[in-house]
């Protein structure tokens, strides 16, 4: 079984600018995520997680319990609704769709030495591949 919870720091992006193009970002925003290299801490209490990213301009801590509907304010300002649920012991599924019916659908999925995050807007994917630190 592999643990979910430690800490990753954010070594590679892939079609991400896509991503934030089709959520709708400006370019100053989306230059400005591109530009960070974020570590994301994550911890379990039972079915209640905490995803802690923190850059050096500000920290974001996004709390959820497993299949229960939540708000999250995104990067950029934007607040969403979705749910998140456990696919299986190393997979994570979430679904966030914004006021305009913008929906992101994204995975977390974890080894021993790192988490990729794969997020899809429409036929659009990008991928953050984080190391385990």
């Amino acid at each position: 079984m592999v643990n979910c919870e430690g800490s990753f720091q954010l070594v590679s992006t892939e079609n991400d600018d896509a991503v934030f193009v089709a959520l709708g970002m400006s370019f100053v925003m989306r230059k400005m995520i591109q530009s960070i290299k974020p570590t994301i801490t994550v911890a379990i209490n039972g079915d209640h997680w905490t995803i802690t990213t923190k850059t050096s301009i500000k920290t974001k801590v996004h709390e959820f319990d497993l299949g229960v509907p939540h708000k999250l304010t995104r990067v950029d300002g934007k607040v969403v609704t979705g749910v998140v649920t456990k696919e299986n012991d190393h997979k994570l599924l979430d679904k966030h769709t914004d006021d305009a019916g913008v929906t992101v659908i994204g995975t977390r999925e974890f080894t021993d030495t790192q988490m990729v995050h794969t997020m899809r807007v429409g036929d659009i994917v990008g991928v953050r591949t984080y190391q385990r630190i």
